[in-house]
């Protein structure tokens, strides 16, 4: 697990403090799986509705493109490192990865 939450914040209330109280420019976050991802996002677009918030991990080339609907961008390393992040990029992974998160 890359992140845990310090406090049993709700995502809004968090998200709105980062940008209201800490200056955040942007916001990365993630949930365990995409769907718990899509939710999180969602709930904070609601308080902090102008703010760029970049998928932190989990995107797959099966899932960015439903993903993108949803944050502005994403962060991607394991999946086209084909599972191991001391693996070199794979560029085929890669390619497949930019396509699909174009749309």
């Amino acid at each position: 697990m890359h992140g845990t939450p310090i406090c049993p914040k709700p995502v809004d209330a968090a998200a709105w403090e980062c940008v209201h109280e800490a200056f955040a420019d942007g916001l990365f976050m993630s949930g365990k799986t995409p769907e718990e991802s899509i939710e999180m996002v969602e709930a904070a677009r609601k308080r902090v509705p102008d703010t760029p918030i970049f998928l932190g991990g989990g995107a797959t080339g099966d899932n960015v493109r439903e993903l993108m609907k949803y944050y502005d961008g994403v962060s991607v390393a394991t999946w086209i490192k084909n599972g191991d992040m001391k693996n070199p990029i794979d560029p085929e992974r890669a390619r497949i990865f930019l396509e699909q998160a174009k749309g």
